[in-house]
């Protein structure tokens, strides 16, 4: 099975469209993508069905990994984004192949309204309250996540991806109550400095 691949980049142009992102940007699907030194590294997990060719049992993952580079070329105002899905094996088959999950539209959706919301806040300085979307979850869910049987795990994205948007998330949604606190001790530090001021010059 392939990865639909007209279904993402239809979603990516409606996106980047919609929210009037500057330049040209567009969407590249590459199954052998790996980290890379240059570029903006940005992982979501999805929700998404597998089916085994080989014994046909079918499971559903929360943990359906998608990995994006995303590079800006300034000067030719051109913007790509490469984008890798991460496959799963079957437990049930020892050498089966592993399979691309399908994924549906509004899980789709999601994913990439996070990655452009993404590409503005990283190149274009945009800041707005957003709050990252959680994928729906469609029917039931096999015991936890098997790591041998994971594409992603084996390259090292699965947890790392977990830690790096949770700490993404508590950031964005701890900057604004930091700010207050701030600005809280720094007048209590200026009454106070105009308290001891006062009183030396009684």
């Amino acid at each position: 099975m392939k990865m639909n691949e007209f279904m993402w980049k239809g979603e990516f142009s409606n996106m980047i469209e919609e929210l009037e992102v500057p330049d040209n940007w567009d969407l590249h699907v590459d199954m052998n993508l790996v980290k890379q030194k240059t570029g903006l590294i940005y992982t979501q997990q999805t929700f998404g069905s597998f089916r085994c060719a080989r014994c046909a049992r079918s499971w559903n993952s929360s943990k359906v990994s998608v990995l994006f580079i995303i590079n800006l070329n300034k000067r030719l105002r051109s913007g790509t984004v490469k984008i890798r899905i991460f496959k799963q094996g079957c437990e049930r088959c020892t050498h089966s192949e592993e399979i691309i999950p399908t994924v549906t539209s509004d899980n789709i959706e999601r994913v990439v309204c996070n990655l452009v919301h993404k590409i503005q806040r990283k190149f274009y300085g945009v800041t707005d309250e957003y709050q990252h979307q959680k994928p729906k979850i469609y029917g039931p869910l096999e015991g936890l996540h098997n790591k041998e049987r994971c594409e992603a795990c084996r390259n090292g994205l699965c947890e790392q991806q977990m830690l790096s948007c949770k700490s993404e998330q508590n950031r964005e949604q701890r900057d604004p109550a930091t700010s207050t606190a701030l600005s809280v001790m720094s007048l209590v530090t200026g009454v106070a400095s105009i308290a001891l001021m006062y009183f030396a010059n009684k």
